[in-house]
């Protein structure tokens, strides 16, 4: 029996695992795995309880003694079933919980695992908590009802989001202002978690015209996380007349015809007179000088002719017998070419007289064969059939004080090549550099555009030529 007892026991030491040195030597393997590394405890916030667990394995052959478990750095953290001081044979498993407890909205700590391992003395589990902070943000920042008439009404919300992560408490909204102003029927309050929004509505319905007043106050909206947020509040009242305003016709040949700017059509949604006009030019294609017709401070402008092709965009502004303005009203003149030739020229500089010549086929300049200032501006040139004056240039008007611009066209042109030419007449008071521009119309359309520098006096400058019946283009060299 001893015998069997014996063999017995050295069976089972044969069968256990051991560690040798390499002299053959046992050596102690008591190993520790602490899992997981970190603990992160996301949107918790103060007040709540949150738990998470932490195991511990003995890894090694020999027994792994389990000295102590703790929490560091942080007493949001605490343990729930701290085993102490323990042997942990091999393969033992000890589960530890970590309770977090917040009391801010982000706290850090570490658990503390300590055993025997030679090679791990303290194993070390990052512990975080945290949620963002409740934020509030109302939108709009001012709450502008604008003009309203008697019996209209007018509803404007009120939007109170929270953008954090914990929750917050609208604990009350007030309405500060005098006047004819109600409560819609949102009007909500109580707790605003992260990523929601509250509602508030404000009715405004006046019932009588104040055209001198501005109703002013404000919602004061108090909450749990500071001070009061108070979101201005306007309104008005008044008789606020309306422009109205258009180009009659609103599209019409450059320079051969007008058009009116009216603005006779502007009213009072509440009655009453208007009492003033004020009208204003905008704006008017590069190059043009032509200004509205004065005197500006009457309902139409009659008889507004544009001198180069483009649009041209006026403003009106009226004026109650209130003392109250007009939004401005814009009205928009489009000039168009209706020549199959039509140019253009203007300048940067005043007091440097720039003449524009049209050359036709073969001829030359300051002769019968060239239209400009001193032989084409009032009665046109004799150059296609006589008995047709389409094809006869005419040169609109000429410039010799200011900047221009210049225009020479023909109706129908007769086959042939068209030389474009500035001359730099040479009793100008200018003489430096001067930029000057070119349009040709070709058909209707802009074909060209050019800006070129010409200085000096009596100069000559060939800018293009249009060939005819194509109506094409070439830019001089």
């Amino acid at each position: 029996m001893r015998q069997t007892g014996l063999f017995a026991l050295a069976m089972l030491i044969a069968c256990e695992p051991t560690v040798v040195d390499s002299a053959g030597v046992h050596v102690v393997d008591a190993r520790v795995q602490v899992e997981p590394s970190e603990l992160n405890y996301d949107n918790i916030i103060p007040g709540m309880t949150a738990t998470q667990s932490v195991t511990i394995t003995s890894v090694g052959t020999d027994t792994m003694l389990l000295q102590d478990v703790a929490t560091l750095m942080s007493p949001a953290f605490t343990l729930q079933g701290a085993p102490g001081t323990v042997p942990l044979t091999p393969g033992t498993v000890v589960t530890v919980d970590v309770v977090y407890t917040p009391t801010e909205f982000e706290h850090e700590g570490w658990l503390s695992v300590r055993t025997d391992d030679p090679d791990k003395r303290e194993v070390l589990v990052s512990l975080w908590g945290g949620i963002t902070p409740p934020e509030l943000v109302i939108e709009p920042e001012e709450l502008d009802h604008g003009n309203a008439l008697p019996g209209e009404v007018e509803v404007l919300t009120l939007e109170m989001s929270n953008i954090g992560g914990a929750p917050m408490q609208i604990d009350d909204l007030a309405l500060v202002i005098d006047g004819p102003f109600t409560l819609g029927d949102r009007w909500q309050t109580g707790q605003l978690d992260g990523g929601e929004t509250l509602f508030a509505d404000l009715v405004y319905s006046p019932t009588e015209l104040v055209p001198d007043f501005v109703y002013e106050g404000y919602v004061l909206v108090s909450h749990d996380m500071g001070d009061p947020v108070e979101v201005p509040i306007r309104a008005t009242a008044q008789n606020t007349p309306i422009a109205v305003c258009v180009a009659n016709p609103d599209t019409i040949h450059a320079w051969v015809d007008t058009a009116n700017f009216e603005g006779d059509a502007s009213y009072n949604p509440e009655g009453g007179d208007i009492i003033a006009y004020e009208w204003e030019l905008l704006s008017r294609p590069a190059g043009s000088a032509q200004d509205l017709p004065t005197p500006l401070n009457q309902a139409n402008l009659i008889d507004f002719r544009p001198d180069l092709a483009g649009d041209y965009v006026a403003q009106l502004v009226v004026t109650n017998e209130m003392g109250v303005q007009s939004e401005p009203c814009e009205a928009t003149l489009e000039a168009t070419v209706g020549d199959d030739l039509w140019i253009e020229l203007f300048w940067d500089h005043e007091d440097d007289d720039m003449d524009i010549h049209l050359l036709k086929s073969g001829g030359s300049l300051f002769t019968n064969d060239d239209c400009h200032w001193d032989n084409c501006q009032y009665s046109p040139l004799q150059w296609g059939s006589p008995s047709n004056p389409d094809d006869n240039p005419s040169l609109d008007f000429d410039d010799i004080f200011g900047t221009g611009p210049e225009n020479i066209n023909i109706a129908r042109p007769a086959a042939g090549d068209y030389e474009i030419w500035v001359h730099d007449f040479d009793a100008s008071a200018f003489h430096g550099d001067n930029h000057v521009t070119v349009n040709i119309y070709s058909f209707g359309q802009l074909e060209y555009t050019q800006t070129r520098t010409i200085s000096g006096e009596d100069t000559r400058t060939h800018f293009a030529t249009v060939t005819f019946p194509g109506g094409t283009v070439t830019t001089a060299p």
